[in-house]
């Protein structure tokens, strides 16, 4: 049985346990899971919304396909972590660390990424409308083909950022982060 004990104690155990029983659904949602350490936690495919992973250590791990709707990811990290194709609508990434995360296809319509760190993150193909990237840090983050429109991207980082066949955002904008 896959439950939010199980995963504090050991995501080691939780993992194996996916491994040998892929059939069993992740469903956590509304959980806590405040500071915990869950780097390289198998959490694909899994039901976290509304979940609450503020300053956890996500760091490596699997949300694949995950369903982080409303999620709270405040001061989390989640370097290296593959959130390909997840849902994060509405979720709060203030000041999250996504270094070197993959964020392709993802959507993150109306996510709070107030001063998160995206360095090198990459967000091909992924769905950014009306997200607050204010101050957030897009330093080489791969930016190809996402959608950008209406997104706060006041005072953001976008130094050497990819943003090739980005749509949405205003051409003041992408000449800025050329020059920078």
């Amino acid at each position: 049985m896959l439950t939010r004990e199980l995963l504090l104690r050991s995501v080691t155990e939780w993992n194996e346990t996916r491994q040998a029983h892929p059939e069993l659904p992740v469903i956590l949602r509304g959980l806590s899971f405040i500071r915990a350490n869950l780097q390289n936690a198998n959490l694909k495919d899994g039901d976290l919304t509304d979940t609450d992973f503020w300053e956890a250590n996500l760091s490596g791990a699997d949300l694949t396909e995950a369903n982080l709707f409303e999620a709270n990811f405040g001061r989390a990290d989640l370097t290296k972590a593959n959130l390909r194709g997840a849902d994060l609508r509405g979720a709060d990434l203030t000041k999250a660390d996504l270094q070197g995360a993959s964020l392709c296809e993802a959507v993150l319509g109306q996510a709070n990424l107030w001063r998160a760190n995206l360095s090198r993150a990459d967000l091909t193909k992924a769905d950014l409308q009306n997200a607050n990237l204010r101050e957030a840090r897009l330093h080489a983050a791969q930016l190809r083909e996402a959608n950008l429109a209406k997104a706060n991207l006041e005072e953001a980082n976008l130094q050497e950022a990819d943003l090739s066949d980005v749509k949405g955002l205003p051409p003041s904008q992408k000449e800025q982060s050329l020059t920078e």
